[in-house]
């Protein structure tokens, strides 16, 4: 075995035709999988030809490029073979047979199964069912075939509809016979298509639109509303703002089970909530693909040579590119996902409204140059590009609302005709400076700031805008604490009266204690960094406060204390991360009152030491619990012999995660046990780091 093909000799061949057997099932995937294939075959032939080079005359990046994948060819193929499990799923069963090793097919859901999920799903029971819906109900869950996703996308179909035995016999008879000799996946098209025509007409433009985005991508929420709003797509409506409606659209999409919901454990505060994206199935991406292909709603690369009028592109291969015949300035919409270098001109869109770019890494600076002429251009997302700086240009688009280079890292300064975009609503970055030079006081749309450096001079005009809702400020470790400290306090002593989220980023050991109010309307608060007092100004004036995140150095959680945090009457997110010797740290009781922590849904505490108890009534609504301590260190210390914390007294509890600072069965066996015996049987999620 040489230094550059390893297993690579049985692997690639495997791979390769594992992808022509996919193809061969979803014919939609052509390009890729062809690409795909090439792509393995020239690997084989690079390492091959490395293999022919003496060790000693080979480049030294060759040469380390080539043992790396040797390595990792043993670490796959010893995976393999050494009673660990590779997973590959297909829904081709000659694929499964091509590949060594047991096949195991997934049996459909018995008929009462079936029943008791869409039961559940409908009316959140799985036993509670009308008299006069259960025989037309039956008959459609039958129809499902015991497919889960079918399932819960009829449920979600009938929830929309009146709950009446005429209604549901449609759907019923819309779905087809049901005979056994009818394929699982002509049923399961059939119950999406279904879907889809119940959708009122925005939802289907909305739905239609995800159509742009590659197999597995995970979607967020936050760049979905808003390219939709940028778009047109949003209604407006009295009392509500075109974000709210959007995120209206989401849910729903989400409710009737065409998006899949994606949770995190870790707190995104402009997430709104634990779905902070989505991701779209496979099957419902074929169908949107296919009638959005038909409707010439989006031109994907697939589909780029047969259109010559474009309205909406979308390029996510490496071959993908337009051609001459392609009218591209009537294009309102251009989305590019992983390679690039065969995109077009952007002075060839003369009407875009929307540019989102993504890992994108063959572009630099010199592709952003010519933003001259895209006047109405609303939103521009730039990730995973190999950009320094912006463009002075990018001053010319005076239509912008949303700027997003979160994904940019290198871009540290922001150009000074940043100034000139006065339309622009939201500005997401990683962590940029503005110039010292730079005006904002017409940028009287301002919105939301995120990722922004806390200089004097960006305090200064960050502080003129009253209406600024969302703030998300980044320190440097090399800058004075004392400094921000200043500059912050100043900030928040010129009375941001509408300002809902205050983020504060910094990898230091900087600690700060505020002296100013908070504002009033205040709903999110989270510091990455350290408090060496507990914060004077968490009380129940802070009525709006519903997610806090804090951590504290060498501070002594007093029982008054935690009863401040209880008396916060909109908390529904509370993260406490605890830094303290254990000596100075009190055990944490979660005293029974059915007015504290009313609206907690959400609690995460990290403490090497802890003793947690959660008496009877306590944390009525908390849904999730997530806990990092070291259990071991914590019971000799606290000299307690079991793991009691009451989690049977926390009754919506459904999702617990536990992180272990050691390896410790005896409170794994505890806490499995807990979980297990508590009424809701809540998801258990535990692990060691």
């Amino acid at each position: 075995m040489n230094i550059a093909t390893g297993a690579m000799n049985t692997l690639l061949p495997k791979l390769a035709d594992l992808a022509v057997g996919e193809y061969k099932l979803q014919k939609g995937v052509m390009g890729e999988i062809k690409e795909l294939e090439q792509e393995m075959r020239c690997i084989t032939a690079a390492l091959h030809k490395v293999s022919e080079v003496p060790v000693d005359q080979l480049d030294e990046q060759v040469k380390i490029w080539a043992a790396d994948v040797r390595q990792l060819s043993y670490d796959i193929e010893d995976y393999g073979n050494q009673g660990n499990k590779i997973i590959i799923t297909t829904r081709n069963k000659a694929v499964a047979e091509h590949i060594d090793g047991d096949i195991y097919e997934l049996k459909p859901l018995s008929d009462d199964d079936s029943r008791k999920l869409l039961y559940k799903r409908v009316f959140d029971s799985a036993d509670d069912c009308p008299a006069d819906l259960s025989n037309v109900a039956g008959k459609i869950s039958k129809k499902c075939g015991g497919v889960p996703l079918a399932i819960i996308t009829t449920a979600s179909l009938l929830a929309s509809q009146p709950r009446c035995s005429v209604e549901w016999e449609k759907v019923n008879n819309a779905i087809g016979s049901g005979s056994q000799n009818s394929h699982h996946m002509e049923k399961m098209s059939t119950i999406l298509r279904l879907s889809y025509d119940d959708l009122p007409f925005h939802l289907k433009t909305c739905l239609l639109s995800l159509s742009k985005y590659p197999d597995d991508q995970v979607i967020r929420k936050d760049v979905l509303v808003w390219s939709w709003i940028a778009e047109g797509f949003i209604a407006p409506a009295a009392g509500s703002t075109l974000q709210e409606i959007g995120e209206g659209y989401f849910n729903e999409l989400i409710n009737r089970s065409l998006i899949q919901p994606v949770n995190q454990i870790a707190f995104d505060p402009l997430g709104e909530g634990e779905v902070y994206a989505c991701q779209i199935h496979d099957m419902v991406l074929e169908l949107i693909s296919r009638l959005s292909a038909e409707e010439g709603f989006v031109t994907t690369s697939l589909s780029v040579h047969q259109r010559d009028i474009i309205r909406r592109l979308s390029l996510h291969t490496a071959n993908a590119s337009t051609n001459e015949n392609n009218e591209l300035s009537k294009v309102r919409s251009l989305y590019v996902f992983g390679h690039a270098v065969l995109m077009p001109a952007l002075s060839r869109f003369r009407v875009i409204r929307v540019l989102q770019l993504e890992d994108c890494s063959d572009l630099d600076t010199n592709h952003l140059k010519d933003f001259s002429n895209l006047y109405l251009l609303k939103f521009l997302r730039l990730k995973g590009l190999r950009v320094t700086d912006l463009p002075e240009s990018i001053g010319n688009l005076e239509s912008l609302e949303t700027l997003d280079i979160r994904g940019c890292r290198k871009v540290i300064m922001l150009p000074l005709s940043f100034g000139k975009l006065d339309k622009l609503v939201r500005l997401l970055a990683e962590r940029v400076e503005l110039p010292d030079g730079v005006v904002l006081k017409n940028m009287k749309s301002l919105r939301e700031l995120v990722g922004i450096r806390p200089t004097l001079h960006t305090m200064t005009e960050i502080g003129k805008f009253k209406e600024l809702k969302v703030l998300e400020l980044v320190i440097q470790n090399d800058e004075s604490i004392d400094n921000s400290n200043k500059l912050i306090n100043t900030y928040l002593q010129m009375n941001p009266r509408l300002l809902q989220v205050l983020v504060l980023r910094t990898r230091g050991p900087f600690t700060l204690d505020f002296a100013a109010q908070f504002p009033s309307a205040l709903r999110t608060f989270m510091w990455t960094g350290l408090f060496r007092v507990f914060p004077r100004w968490i009380n129940m004036s802070l009525t709006c406060l519903t997610v806090l995140s804090i951590k504290l150095v060498r501070v002594r959680i007093h029982p008054e204390q935690l009863d401040r945090l209880a008396k916060l009457p909109s908390l529904r997110f509370l993260r406490l991360l605890l830094l303290s010797h254990p000596d100075k740290q009190e055990k944490l009781i979660v005293r029974s009152s059915l007015s504290a922590f009313p609206c907690l849904t959400d609690l995460r505490i990290f403490c090497r030491m802890m003793f947690l108890e959660f008496q009877p009534g306590a944390m009525q609504n908390l849904r999730r619990l997530c806990l990092n301590f070291n259990a071991r260190a914590s019971n000799a210390h606290y000299r307690t012999k079991d793991f009691g914390y009451g989690f049977e007294n926390l009754p919506s509890l459904r999702y617990v995660f536990i992180q272990l600072m050691e390896y410790c069965p005896e409170a794994q066996k505890a806490i499995t046990k807990m979980i297990n015996d508590h009424p809701n049987h809540p998801s258990l999620n535990l692990s060691y780091n």
